[in-house]
């Protein structure tokens, strides 16, 4: 059923030259489609639709860094209240998360994560209208969504 409701949504995006749609995220009238250059390197991108006459307002690469150091890895992100939030990677072992106004395509703010002891990947994204929660393999990360700004941690960051 989750791959049919996704095809259903990737059937959605508009067609971009360039580009190729991996989500689909629709909130009011505002459409953001996650995907990555292509055909190429895919560099991950976004690109901000009116969702209902599918008119292109924006389109950004997502990472703030050299084309060449941007891992093209690109799971996890999220639409909400306007804001449009996800997770990319840098180099070897350097994760990012990003918000950009869902309207306008406009980087609010781009925050480097702190880098873990231990073997560290990302395993989900979840996003409230106040909170970023970054899952990572053994802690939790919870992000102001509004400015980036860390909270707080939960779990282990580290090998017992």
């Amino acid at each position: 059923a989750a791959r049919a409701r996704r095809k259903e949504e990737l059937a959605r995006a508009p067609d971009l030259k360039g580009f190729k749609a991996l989500r689909v995220h629709i909130s009011g009238n505002t459409m953001v489609v996650a995907g990555h250059k292509h055909p190429g390197t895919a560099i991950p991108r976004a690109a901000g639709f009116n969702a209902d006459t599918d008119k292109l307002l924006w389109q950004e690469e997502l990472a703030m860094a050299n084309k060449s150091s941007v891992r093209e890895v690109f799971n996890f992100d999220a639409l909400v209240k306007g804001r449009y939030v996800a997770v990319y990677g840098t180099g070897q072992d350097t994760w990012h998360v990003t918000a950009l106004d869902a309207k306008t395509g406009d980087r609010i703010w781009d925050t480097k994560l702190r880098p873990l002891f231990a073997v560290d990947s990302i395993d989900d994204l979840v996003v409230t209208d106040r909170h970023a929660f970054i899952v990572r393999t053994s802690s939790m990360e919870i992000f102001d969504v509004r400015k980036g700004k860390l909270l707080g941690t939960a779990g282990s960051e580290t090998y017992d």
